[in-house]
């Protein structure tokens, strides 16, 4: 899974900043050393015997919507909506990070 988002090289301020933000509007934005921190820390999770294998999956799908309804008040139900972080219905796996 690779970042999909826009890497800013500057400083968070200024016109320069304001200007990136409209261009890039929607998307996840970064900084050189939020970059660094996610990459290292996803390389970490990526290497690690036990974790490796279950996050990266082939079959995993991430970011996994799901709706459900509970039985509430007065005999009525509940909405109720979610996002799972990693889930591998294959190997029956669920993982929330």
């Amino acid at each position: 899974m690779e970042f999909e988002g826009k890497l800013y090289k500057g400083h968070k301020s200024g016109k320069c900043w304001d200007a990136f933000k409209a261009q890039h509007e929607g998307a996840v934005i970064v900084g050189e050393k939020e970059a660094r921190k996610a990459n290292a820390m996803a390389e970490s999770l990526r290497t690690d015997k036990h974790a490796g294998p279950i996050l990266f999956s082939p079959t995993a799908v991430y970011e996994h919507e799901v709706t459900w309804t509970i039985p509430w008040i007065n005999g009525t139900r509940r909405r109720c909506a979610g996002r799972i972080d990693m889930l591998d219905a294959y190997a029956e796996i669920l993982a929330d990070l």
